[in-house]
């Protein structure tokens, strides 16, 4: 959450690449109004870009209507997308993943 997390003064787009750096893949949220916010299309870039994980949640749109927006990224329209009422099912396989992490670091 940029609210929670950007100080006053801190450069955002900087921020944003720091927090991607530090992270494995990307939760975003797709709604009518988050897929009109240039950030949102920014972090997908930088994820894409870093070619980590990118899950897109959707609530309020559908990938169909994604899909037929010329706006929306190709990652986007290639990926798997997943209603936010199936969300359960993303936590899941990222539970499994963290395990296989752990247990390599192991």
């Amino acid at each position: 959450m940029d609210q929670a997390n950007i100080q006053h003064g801190d450069d955002f787009e900087n921020e944003i690449l720091k927090a991607a750096d530090d992270c494995n893949e990307l939760l975003v949220l797709l709604t009518p109004w988050s897929v009109n916010r240039p950030y949102v299309w920014l972090e997908i870039g930088v994820f894409w870009g870093n070619r980590k994980r990118i899950v897109g949640i959707l609530h309020g749109v559908t990938a169909k209507d994604l899909a037929a927006d010329e706006k929306t990224p190709v990652v986007l329209k290639r990926i798997d997308l997943l209603d936010i009422n199936k969300i359960d099912s993303y936590f899941a396989q990222l539970r499994d993943r963290a395990k296989v992490v752990e247990n390599t670091d192991a």
